[in-house]
Order: structure tokens, then sequence, then C-alpha cells
């Protein structure tokens, strides 16, 4: 259960995304909240790009050449990984799963706590309905770290995400 994007082997996920570093903070929000052991790739995690043959070079230590947002995206996520046990969790629960508007909702669950996971996969901004278990109810906004109250839907911009801890 070793979860890796890219590799030494592979292109890495900044060129798989063409660049889109909304694409990207994706693939990490999967692998950092799926199951097993991620592996991120040296400098993948600051937006360094590799075609396929090209993925091997020197890690550009001047910071001026990282992306300092997805970084900054990549750390919160080892912290929230670390931090909430719900993340760690073998099972996942599929909520909702739509190929169509390219979508996913699921959800792992802890003791004391449900981790909620929504991905949109696609560039145009939609809303989703919620499972019963989540609307009109407060939960903990991880990304932001606040709390919010939840309605029926929750709106997802293109290529973005919902990351959402509920307290049991």
């Amino acid at each position: 259960m070793y979860n890796l994007i890219d590799s030494h082997d592979t292109p890495r996920i900044s060129y798989q995304c063409s660049g889109d570093a909304r694409q990207v903070k994706l693939a990490y929000l999967l692998m950092l909240t799926f199951t097993g052991s991620p592996s991120i790739y040296y400098g993948s995690e600051v937006g360094m790009a590799g075609a396929p043959g090209q993925n091997r070079q020197c890690m550009p230590w001047d910071s001026a050449d990282w992306d300092i947002e997805l970084q900054q995206f990549v750390r919160k996520l080892i912290h929230l990984r670390k931090k909430h046990p719900s993340f760690r969790q073998l099972d996942i629960t599929w909520l909702q799963v739509d190929g169509m508007e390219n979508y996913l909702l699921y959800q792992k669950e802890a003791e004391e706590e449900s981790l909620y996971v929504a991905l949109n996969a696609s560039d145009c901004d939609i809303a989703i309905n919620l499972p019963e278990e989540l609307q009109n109810h407060q939960v903990l906004d991880l990304l932001e770290d606040t709390p919010l109250l939840l309605n029926r839907n929750a709106m997802l911009p293109a290529y973005g995400c919902f990351l959402c801890l509920k307290n049991h």
C-alpha cells in the first residue's frame, strides 16, 4: 500500500497535469487521504516539472523557482494526516461518484471523527448534494481551519475540493 503520484520512473505530476496546480493539488489530496503510505518524489511538492525522460533533474534549491502555494498546500495535508486519525484509516466509504460531472465524495471514519473529502476533477464549477449526515451540521473546514455550517449543497469550483471533519 505504497502510494505515489510520480517517481523517477514516471513523468512528474505537474507535467501530467499540464502545469495546472489545481489539478496537482487534487492529486495530492487524493494520495494523502487515501489508504496506505504516501510517497512524495523530491521537488514535485514545489511544482517541479519533468516530461518522460526529463524527470530526474536536480532539485531547484532556490525557492524563487518554487510554487510556494502548492508547497504550503502539501505541507498542510501532511500536517492534517499526522494530526487526524481518520486520514490514516484503511476503509473508505464512497458516498458519491459521478463520472459524467467528474466529481467524487468519500468518507473515512475514526473513533471520534469522520473525514469527508469531495473533489471536482472538471473545469466547471459544480454544486453537489451533500449526504444527510452533513446537511445542516457544523463541521470543521480543514483547509481553512474554520467552523462551517453546511446546507444541503456544496459548491465546488473547477478543480476544487472540500475537506471537512465532523466530530462524533
